[in-house]
């Protein structure tokens, strides 16, 4: 369904408080910087004493165990791990945003999901169903709402294995234009990316990802244009306890459109692991650089499911 309908949504003041909360985030970055900076610290300066190397031995041998690491979501990386043979993993979540410089105010976006299943031999496939996206639009553009379902991709990942301590991986997607004429891309996308990740102690490591995208783009009077983006990422996790990790993630596109330059963003966030299969998450983020029609910061919650 998609139509446009009066319907109130956040004030001016709201959108104020809004944009104050996600530049909170950096002060939570700086917590997990310092948190990641003297763990390494103590790391480096510790006495190796058996039961010390045999728990940073066993952490290092199994990068990819347990639910927090095999979750691609919240951050845009996506992890090296892959889903166990015949298991089942369901990530799901809600974005609300503010858009810099156009006639959208604001931009949420739900289910977010991204449904996941393993194969034999590192390989595994993913599913990702339409996002239902509600888009509210500024006074000068007449206000309301437009809302309606986005495209579906498909795709798959393969863990090539851990050497020498790095984790490495490479995953690929299309995106089908499945979508409402006001949220789909209108065109075939494709992309493809190298993952690699590595634990620097037990409790710290840092992750990136380099990707490049063949991507369209549908004007206001239905020619849809081809474009090409390259996407770096990186990405820093801090994991306090066996339930809790920290994150702080930079992420960009050397194109956001046919004739829009790069854009770069910075974002962060709480994994609460509640039981061995499930995980819930907060995130934020703020626009570092880029141009107009992009989100200038956002919130979102979700959960990721493995069965």
């Amino acid at each position: 369904m998609n139509g446009k309908f009066n319907v109130p949504w956040p004030s001016g003041r709201f959108n104020l408080l809004f944009s104050i909360f996600c530049r909170s985030v950096f002060l939570l970055a700086a917590v997990a910087a310092i948190c990641a900076l003297s763990t390494v610290a103590e790391a480096q300066s510790a006495v190796a004493t058996p039961s010390n190397t045999q728990t940073q031995s066993s952490a290092a041998d199994n990068p990819c165990d347990g639910l927090l690491a095999t979750l691609d979501r919240p951050t845009i990386a996506d992890s090296p791990c892959v889903v166990k043979p015949g298991h089942f993993l369901a990530e799901l979540g809600y974005q609300y945003g503010n858009v810099k410089g156009s006639d959208i105010k604001s931009l949420s976006t739900f289910t977010q999901a991204e449904l996941r299943y393993g194969l034999p031999e590192g390989w595994e496939l993913k599913l990702f169903p339409p996002n239902y996206l509600i888009s509210s639009l500024r006074a000068s553009a007449g206000g309301g709402q437009i809302s309606g379902l986005g495209d579906t991709s498909f795709g798959v990942k393969h863990e090539f294995g851990t050497f020498g301590g790095f984790t490495l991986a490479a995953d690929a997607k299309v995106t089908v234009p499945t979508g409402n004429r006001a949220f789909s891309d209108g065109g075939v996308e494709g992309n493809i990316q190298g993952i690699v990740s590595y634990n620097i102690t037990p409790q710290f490591s840092v992750s990136g990802l380099l990707g490049v995208s063949t991507l369209t783009n549908q004007g206001s009077n239905g020619v849809v244009t081809r474009f090409t983006s390259v996407n770096p990422d990186i990405v820093a996790t801090y994991q306090i306890n066996d339930r809790l990790q920290l994150y702080s993630e930079v992420f960009g596109n050397t194109a956001t459109a046919p004739n829009q330059g790069s854009n770069f963003t910075f974002d962060g966030g709480v994994q609460l692991l509640l039981t061995k299969s499930i995980e819930l998450d907060v995130e934020a983020g703020i626009l570092l650089y880029g141009p107009q029609g992009l989100q200038s910061c956002y919130l979102g919650f979700g959960t990721g499911l493995s069965f």
